[in-house]
């Protein structure tokens, strides 16, 4: 069975931001538009809802896309790897410490580009009713979630366990594990949705570029980097098909192969490209280490959590030479 924490990491995955570079253009401006707190409740005295404002359809649903995933990237992984350290050091039941020392309870990261990235996307029109809702969704379980943290951080920082013996934490536990478990379900929602949304605008646009442009070197990593997506949510899904994890691999390979053929022919093409040395490794290092997991089902064996994670760890490696060069 796989465990809890590969179904973690499998929530936490990078996402490649492969979106038109409008997309986050448009999500970077938002952020600087509202640094403000969000809006006081309803009724005499309270901020007034952001205006809509009109935007073309696509410019509209790109903002909310981009604003989503850069949330998802930014606070997901942190809060799954903060869930975890923190049972490791407690008694998930209780929450009582497992030692004589305050648990392991390290800061999540601040809220507030999220939170104003979202609230401006949200306010763009056209809708996009279910992206919206998820969106607002994810931060309000991130918001309550964060307060309920921080009680907790704040209640060892103080020293209060030493006052009491504990005694609070088992008032303090349950609410954060339920924190957890909703902001989970937010991300769930969240990210379904966001690779949904992502995988269909990449695939239009890959083949409007490709038909524009021809199959020149950033359309071939862009379609490489579709696959590989493809190819990490198969790895990571509980259970598995064999068959299909190696049919998946074989197409991912073929545009690995692709990649490094295309670039050794055209140096100059491939210089303008600062990751390019590095996106060939890890694109490698990924495939090899998807095979490792499709042979074990391919044998009817169970791949255990070090080899998921591994293939896990050289995607999100390589997203991050994708995204950052």
């Amino acid at each position: 069975m796989i465990t809890n924490r590969i179904r973690r990491l499998h929530r936490a995955m990078k996402l490649a931001r492969t979106l038109p570079l409008l997309a986050l253009a448009v999500a970077g401006a938002l952020a600087a538009c509202d640094k403000s707190s969000p809006p006081a409740p309803s009724g005499e005295g309270s901020a007034a809802p952001p205006q809509a404002k009109a935007a073309e359809p696509d410019q509209a649903e790109q903002a909310k896309l981009g604003a989503a995933i850069e949330c998802l990237n930014r606070h997901s992984g942190n809060i799954f790897e903060t869930r975890d350290g923190y049972l490791e050091s407690v008694d998930p039941a209780t929450g009582a410490s497992r030692t004589d020392r305050a648990p392991v309870l390290t800061g999540l990261y601040g809220l507030e580009p999220c939170r104003s990235q979202v609230k401006e996307a949200g306010a763009l029109t056209p809708a996009s009713a279910e992206l919206d809702r998820a969106s607002a969704a994810y931060v309000a379980a991130l918001e309550a979630l964060a307060t309920r943290y921080e009680a907790l951080r704040g209640y060892y920082q103080k020293g209060e366990h030493l006052d009491d013996q504990g005694k609070k934490a088992a008032t303090l536990h349950p609410e954060v594990m339920a924190g957890f478990d909703a902001f989970a379900a937010a991300h769930r929602d969240l990210d379904g949705q966001v690779r949904t949304l992502n995988r269909k605008k990449r695939v239009d646009a890959l083949a409007a570029r490709e038909k524009a442009e021809g199959r020149n070197l950033e359309v071939i990593v862009d379609t490489m980097m579709l696959e590989a997506e493809t190819l990490i949510a198969m790895v990571t899904t509980p259970g598995g098909d064999g068959a299909a994890l190696d049919a998946q691999a074989a197409a991912y390979g073929k545009l690995v192969d692709e990649f490094d053929a295309y670039a050794g022919a055209h140096p100059d093409e491939a210089k303008q490209r600062g990751s390019i040395t590095n996106l060939g490794n890890y694109s490698k290092t990924f495939l090899a280490a998807s095979k490792v997991v499709a042979r074990k089902l391919a044998d009817k064996a169970e791949p255990t959590d070090s080899e998921r994670i591994a293939a896990v760890d050289q995607y999100n490696y390589l997203v991050d030479n994708y995204n950052n060069h």
